[in-house]
């Protein structure tokens, strides 16, 4: 006689691993051939033409940092979900996360070309822009998320910081001003206005700008320098030199604040 022991083995063993090949990954449930959701935890079931799981692997991804298994998991999601503006914003952001900043550029586009209302995607195309040296490109970013958003208050920093690298420093000056309206008490700002305030000629201007910051941060070496740099274009020396031996003090490596204080007048070294 033939023995079945072999065969019912063989029969348990495909049960149990037919089993684990429609199981949750994460709870370890049964599923249904049709399931694409988990009944019992939600996890979305593992299947490569889902959204909705590319989209849960993307979201996990993203909370663990790790940032180029997202990409590969945003990536996995176009391709089953091509006509979504989010996922090219989405890795517009992993791209720049990554330093991949044309890749970044290139993803931001075509979000914009998907969807062209949200201010966010121009703004961050904008940075990206910046951030590759293609300030006028930039601007353009900028002044078209302002279009589409005027609230979009933190944007107007990045103008003003872009204005002042293309040269256009009457128009840095507007955009900082602007902030400084909208968030008085930004230092960042006031130091910023400050720069190309001196920068057009207007010292007197500039000086209360980089008292502000120094209010906030004594030893902040730049504006002492720059508040230094104001008086004297002013012709006030004593405030001058005033300033300029407290950036010293806050930095004995300041060649800056040394060779200006030095230009002024012969002292020791502090």
């Amino acid at each position: 006689m033939t023995s079945t022991h072999g065969d019912e083995g063989g029969k348990k063993e495909s049960a149990v691993q037919g089993k684990m090949a429609n199981s949750c990954e994460q709870c370890r449930e049964e599923l249904a051939a049709r399931d694409n959701f988990c009944p019992f935890c939600g996890k979305p079931v593992k299947n490569s033409n889902s959204a909705s799981y590319w989209l849960y692997q993307l979201n996990l991804l993203q909370v663990k940092g790790k940032i180029k298994k997202a990409i590969e998991a945003a990536t996995n999601l176009l391709l089953v979900d091509q006509q979504n503006p989010y996922i090219h914003s989405i890795l517009g952001e992993l791209y720049y996360q990554t330093g991949a900043i044309n890749e970044s550029i290139e993803s931001y586009r075509k979000a914009i070309e998907t969807n062209p209302g949200q201010a966010k995607d121009h703004y961050n195309l904008g940075i990206s822009y910046y951030r590759s040296g293609r300030i006028s490109d930039a601007i353009s970013c900028f002044e078209k998320c302002l279009e589409l958003d005027s609230g979009f208050t933190i944007v107007f920093y990045w103008l003003g910081i872009a204005y002042y690298h293309q040269g256009s420093l009457q128009k840095a000056v507007a955009a900082f001003t602007k902030l400084l309206e909208i968030n008085p008490d930004s230092v960042i700002a006031n130091y910023h206005l400050g720069i190309n305030l001196n920068s057009i000629g207007q010292h007197e201007k500039a000086i209360p700008h980089f008292l502000k910051v120094i209010e906030a941060s004594p030893e902040d070496k730049a504006a002492l320098y720059h508040l230094g740099m104001s008086y004297y274009n002013l012709g006030r020396i004593n405030e001058a030199v005033e300033t300029l031996r407290k950036s010293i003090e806050a930095n004995p490596d300041d060649k800056r604040s040394r060779d200006l204080l030095g230009s002024i007048v012969d002292i020791p070294e502090i």
